[in-house]
């Protein structure tokens, strides 16, 4: 996934009331394009969960949401190799951790609302027309 300057995407599961409050967020930022992905509609490939994790600089393994069911159920105390777990990812995708955004060639988790706000700040400065020639 290649995201131009003034783009964001938004990996969501839309069952999950923080991630919705993110979305809403996200759709709120002037100037910026939103592209959405519900994990839950539009699952990840264990292929693309390994890309993910590569892109956050983490291993599969960081991608779990640890407060999941599935995770309690299944994960919490078994070992898994990278692609077992990418499978059981791809296969349960309640049991990733979003919201994840990728923007100006960064990815990350987006942890709480404030830190969407720290966030959108790096998103007005790089995408506004003001913003110097190294800002953009």
């Amino acid at each position: 996934m290649t995201v131009s300057k003034a783009e964001i995407i938004l990996i969501i599961n839309t069952e999950k009331l923080e991630d919705r409050r993110a979305r809403a967020y996200t759709q709120s930022l002037p100037d910026i394009q939103v592209n959405e992905r519900d994990v839950t509609q539009n699952p990840f490939t264990a292929t693309q969960l390994a890309s993910l994790a590569d892109d956050m600089k983490m291993p599969i393994s960081g991608l779990i949401d640890k407060t999941s069911s599935v995770y309690h159920n299944k994960l919490e105390n078994s070992s898994f190799k990278p692609q077992e777990l990418a499978e059981i990812v791809s296969s349960n995708p309640g049991v990733l951790r979003t919201p994840i955004i990728k923007a100006n060639g960064q990815t990350f988790f987006v942890d709480s609302s404030f830190s969407m706000i720290k966030k959108a700040l790096m998103f007005k400065s790089v995408s506004s027309p003001s913003a110097s020639r190294g800002e953009r």
